[in-house]
């Protein structure tokens, strides 16, 4: 996906199947990359899920790395 905010231009792809879960977001005109992988999708005991949560996590990754408020994505 490609998508347009207030950072610019944010390419990025995530996917999983049920037991592993991978993301890469690309701040694309500012050499900011993110990737991660996990073979641990969800947790019973602690209540999360990372494919929906994925996205959160590496949005604030993004925003620290280039010195951005919270939220600006």
């Amino acid at each position: 996906m490609l998508l347009d905010t207030s950072l610019g231009p944010v390419a990025w792809h995530n996917g999983g199947n049920g037991w592993s879960y991978a993301e890469l977001t690309r701040v694309l005109g500012r050499g900011v990359m993110v990737f991660w992988v996990t073979n641990r999708v969800r947790s019973s005991a602690g209540g999360w899920d990372l494919e929906r949560l994925g996205s959160h996590l590496t949005g604030g990754v993004v925003l620290r790395l280039i010195g951005a408020a919270p939220g600006r994505l």
